[in-house]
């Protein structure tokens, strides 16, 4: 009986069923899943909001500043931050959204410019 399992089991192997190989494919697809709860938004409060209130605002919900856009908030008189949070984009956008201080929350949508191949580097 050992021996027809010890086949089965060097048969898999050979096939690509690799008992550590199947395990890293999990903590792959694993990883990838909870990067997809993963979200950042672009926040601005409303006008009389001081930057203080805004950044205690963002932790009160278990959100993360991760960036004070303070250059901006200047120009337009209200507070805009960079915000991370460990919750899907539509979850972190309703519970912003409940917030009457908060005039805007938008997706920070990355880009990621590839070099242009015709011209030399």
């Amino acid at each position: 009986m050992r021996s027809v399992i010890y086949i089965i089991c060097i048969g898999l192997f050979f096939l690509g069923c690799d008992p550590q190989r199947s395990e890293s494919i999990k903590q792959e697809i694993q990883k990838k899943e909870t990067s997809k709860k993963r979200s950042e938004v672009i926040v601005m409060f409303s006008k009389g909001v001081s930057m203080d209130e805004a950044k205690q605002q963002i932790i009160s919900q278990g959100l993360i500043v991760a960036h004070v856009y303070k250059t901006l908030s200047e120009n337009a008189k209200k507070p805009m931050l960079l915000v991370h949070s460990p919750f899907s984009r539509s979850k972190t956008e309703k519970m912003l959204r409940n917030n009457p201080n908060i005039v805007s929350v938008s997706y920070n949508h990355k880009i990621q410019i590839e070099p242009d191949p015709t011209k030399p580097q």
